[in-house]
């Protein structure tokens, strides 16, 4: 990625060995301050998932105060080759065989494949995917997954360290909020699955052929967007100015996760609770704009658990609004997953009873929770807007 000359900021720097004639190079259009009595210190993180970057956008150096720290934050860049992933390369030679089936054919090397999705679905629901067994890029694609990021703090504290591995997390945390890609912070098997490769045997486990290396992905509603200067830029600000996501909002998140590992109870339960905290969220400020005198009674708007009564004549009796009523068809979804969140909060399976039929939860019914969960906590969050 290119980094545009007007976009960097002023550096300072304590000079301990004199620099080499590449550094003057590299250093030559920057502007040197004033040296300080505290050291200046840059930190290189590297993360086991991609963060894809619009590299169609000039993403730009920025320097901001958080607490009394001033740090400036560059915009994540690549380090590993094409075909890197995030999990080690199959050996062949580590690989178990029975006795005297392997020795012949140890020579064998297992391509290194690389699978990246394409963001977004076409009209038939489908992800598209790139792959590569090539360490350097031919053609890459845009978004860009980078895996790397430095952050510069001026001017050290001693408390520095400690406070260095929080902003990262806190920014990563909204990186993945705005761009909605929801393995960030996570495994990245989520994301790639775990086979590597394939190769043909006898019987007795033999090979009896070249092995071939394997490269796939997965994703569940495909609404992920790469990193923009406009998305760059909210996350920024949201760091500086001590913002964080609704946890609604990163339940719907981690329940994309664990729908993509197989996970179907975890994504149930996570899902569930995201449209249970997003009305007690938006019940409260409705509360405070309605009866700003008055202290908040949930018992008088939400006399009970029940999230589907909560969803329909209760929101009805306090906002006017019924997501019965509104949305029928994305109802009966979220009745569904409340049934199954029931079963599982029991100790049962994901499953619901729909006509007198017991559903098991499967990949497409997770999906359809999900993408029914999407809807359901962004109409609870328009209506602060309808009442």
């Amino acid at each position: 990625m290119k980094i545009r000359d007007d976009l960097i900021v002023k550096i300072s720097a304590r000079q301990k060995e004199p620099f080499t004639s590449e550094m003057n190079k590299q250093l030559s259009r920057l502007e040197l301050g004033k040296r300080h009595k505290r050291p200046s210190m840059a930190y290189i993180y590297s993360f086991p998932f991609w963060l894809y970057v619009d590299t169609s956008s000039d993403l730009p150096i920025t320097q901001i105060q958080i607490s009394e720290h001033e740090v400036r934050i560059y915009p994540p860049f690549r380090s590993g080759p094409a075909n890197f992933i995030t999990m080690p390369h199959i050996n062949f030679k580590q690989i178990p065989f029975p006795p005297g089936s392997s020795p012949e054919l140890i020579r064998f090397e297992i391509p290194q494949v690389a699978a990246y999705p394409l963001l977004g679905i076409n009209s038939r629901g489908k992800a598209a995917i790139f792959l590569t067994d090539m360490k350097e890029w031919d053609k890459p694609i845009n978004p860009f997954p980078m895996d790397s990021l430095r952050l510069d703090f001026l001017q050290t504290r001693k408390d520095e360290l400690n406070f260095a591995e929080m902003i990262v997390g806190k920014l990563l945390t909204l990186i993945r909020w705005h761009t909605r890609q929801w393995w960030v912070t996570h495994s990245m098997d989520g994301l790639l699955s775990y086979k590597r490769a394939k190769f043909p045997i006898s019987m007795n486990g033999m090979p009896v052929g070249k092995p071939l290396g394997l490269g796939c992905m997965r994703t569940v509603l495909g609404n992920e967007r790469g990193l923009d200067t406009a998305l760059w830029a909210l996350a920024i600000n949201h760091l500086r100015d001590g913002v964080e996501p609704p946890a609604y909002d990163l339940l719907l998140l981690d329940a994309q996760y664990f729908s993509s590992v197989g996970n179907i109870k975890r994504s149930v339960l996570d899902l569930s609770m995201a449209c249970e905290q997003a009305i007690e969220t938006v019940v409260q400020r409705i509360w405070k704009l309605k009866s700003l005198n008055q202290k908040f009674k949930r018992k008088r708007v939400l006399p009970g658990d029940d999230l589907i009564e909560n969803l329909g004549r209760n929101l009805k009796r306090f906002t006017g609004h019924s997501y019965e009523e509104e949305n029928p068809k994305k109802y009966s979804v979220i009745k569904d997953l409340w049934k199954a969140r029931n079963s599982v909060a029991h100790g049962g399976f994901a499953q619901y009873v729909r006509d007198g039929r017991t559903v098991k939860v499967v990949d497409v019914k997770a999906r359809e929770f999900c993408e029914a969960a999407y809807h359901c906590v962004r109409w609870i969050q328009s209506l602060e807007k309808r009442v």
